[in-house]
């Protein structure tokens, strides 16, 4: 199974769980229930930003990252000029 954890669509008034507390709350509940070695974590945030953090979200149980926020911001820089290349 698969499990997509996400904070894109944060609501105004509402305070986000971080990335890496939620992650590991999940695998260590997947763990207890003798789930986590069938189940996949997907963590799709704005936090990841340094290899660092992607490091703390994979040790603390995530399968893969997806940092759209940083994804977001490269894209704005190529379609600005400011940074030369192709986003793909």
């Amino acid at each position: 199974s698969q499990i997509v954890l996400t904070d894109r669509h944060i609501a105004p008034g509402k305070l986000p769980v971080h990335a890496a507390l939620a992650v590991g709350a999940v695998h260590h509940r997947l763990t207890e229930k003798g789930l986590r070695c069938d189940s996949n974590i997907l963590v799709e945030t704005a936090t990841a930003r340094d290899p660092h953090h992607f490091a703390v979200l994979i040790g603390f149980g995530a399968s893969a990252v997806y940092p759209f926020l940083a994804y977001e911001v490269l894209g704005d820089l190529i379609r600005t000029g400011e940074v030369l290349g192709d986003l793909y």
